[in-house]
């Protein structure tokens, strides 16, 4: 940054970085482009340039994002996937929207209510996420936490129902979170 004035050159360097994302968006899947993204942000880069397509970095972000919670939705798995949940993180941290929906209309948020991960719960809300947000068949966040532990998942999805009958088995299980301990990209 020069003078509290972003760099031309930084925002020349990101507008080509979203012309090639336009033909190719794969590019978003390497984790060392995200941090080279992620550092010219950091040095005064302008996040509101715009490529030749009229698209911000947050769009494509966003795009990447619900691509992935579209692969989601058929395969879980993936969030246990500590590969997956550091990528998802880095593009929540270089600016994707949290609340980004996939085709069936459900939000990160509520696949990891899905899973009880209390810690991933909280980074999200952190993040922006909303826990109010329905998908296609009308359901929130906290109506997909079953786990022993739901009523506190409940209480971090800030819903205030006094409805105990969500949590649909209660039996312990070891809490392992994929949304803890990563270090930041900054």
């Amino acid at each position: 940054m020069n003078g509290g004035v972003p760099s031309k050159e930084l925002n020349e360097t990101l507008l080509n970085i979203l012309d090639q994302l336009e033909s190719d968006s794969n590019l978003l899947d390497n984790s060392d482009n995200i941090k080279y993204i992620i550092s010219l942000l950091g040095e005064g880069a302008d996040k509101n340039t715009k490529s030749q397509a009229e698209k911000t970095l947050s769009d494509y972000l966003n795009e990447k994002l619900s691509d992935i919670l579209n692969k989601l939705e058929s395969d879980r798995a993936l969030l246990g996937n500590h590969n997956c949940t550091q990528h998802i993180m880095l593009l929540l941290e270089v600016g994707a929207n949290p609340n980004v929906q996939n085709r069936v209309e459900k939000t990160l948020l509520h696949y990891v209510a899905e899973r009880n991960d209390i810690d991933g719960i909280e980074f999200l809300l952190k993040k922006g996420a909303s826990s109010k947000i329905r998908d296609h068949s009308g359901k929130i966040p906290s109506d997909y936490a079953t786990e022993f532990n739901c009523l506190q998942v409940l209480k971090d999805l800030r819903d205030i129902s006094n409805d105990k009958t969500t949590c649909t088995k209660l039996r312990a299980c070891p809490q392992t979170s994929k949304f803890k301990n990563i270090p930041s990209a900054t």
